[in-house]
């Protein structure tokens, strides 16, 4: 279809017109159930003023990414990554947030497991509006807070030491089954926070890799060259 003399998906068909309509709105379709389900629980709750943007593009000095969901304020964008069990690893996405941080492509980015959506989604929302309630309408952030499950609020104590993982440990008849939850933000947002991703950043910048595969290449060779280093001193 021909919007504005150019020519657009379907996909940014729907956002133009959901930009034009008041409050944030669930725009099918999306790139995966998981996304599709996600996308149908945050817009219930998301403050009317923000703005919701999927697959969000960012350029940076590896490349350019993109952002399942961004919320934005007039002050602030909130990333959110789902994250599929088969498509992410820790230190891929690690080193690819450094790289969208560092160019201030968004003020925090989340990343939520399949699992943690799957089965305790409003937990995920709930911790991210003791993070960033701006984001959230007043009575979703009530809403959440009351059906917030125990485990979640046992694990609320990482967000006031400023840790990056955000991880819930869920108790059950099988056991113990944690949800790796993980919330990495831009030094502007923070205040005394060790944001480990800062060091990957300033890496970046010297490495002068060409790609975020190349990226991490250098970057493993180069931890394994200062443990050679404190194993031969």
């Amino acid at each position: 279809m021909i919007v504005n003399g150019r020519q657009v998906s379907l996909q940014e068909l729907l956002e133009l017109v959901a930009n034009d309509l008041p409050g944030p709105m669930y725009a099918p379709p999306y790139d995966s159930p998981l996304e599709d389900a996600f996308a149908r629980q945050l817009v219930k709750h998301l403050d009317p003023s923000v703005r919701l943007h999927t697959q969000f593009e960012v350029s940076t000095i590896c490349g350019t990414f993109r952002i399942d969901f961004v919320v934005e304020t007039r002050s602030k964008k909130v990333g959110f990554e789902c994250d599929g069990k088969e498509y992410h690893e820790v230190w891929r996405d690690e080193c690819r947030d450094a790289l969208i941080l560092g160019s201030r492509g968004v003020d925090a980015i989340y990343h939520f497991p399949g699992a943690a959506l799957t089965y305790h989604v409003n937990d995920c929302l709930w911790l991210a509006t003791l993070c960033d309630p701006e984001i959230f309408g007043d009575g979703a952030r009530g809403d959440l807070d009351h059906i917030a499950s125990d485990d979640a609020r046992r694990s609320a104590w990482r967000i006031d030491r400023g840790c990056d993982e955000l991880s819930i440990t869920y108790r059950g008849e099988r056991g113990l089954v944690t949800n790796r939850i993980f919330r990495r933000s831009a030094p502007t947002s923070e205040k005394g926070h060790d944001q480990y991703w800062l060091r990957v950043w300033r890496f970046a910048q010297h490495a002068g890799a060409a790609d975020l595969d190349e990226l991490i290449q250098l970057r493993r060779a180069a931890a394994a060259r200062a443990l050679d280093e404190r194993e031969g001193g």
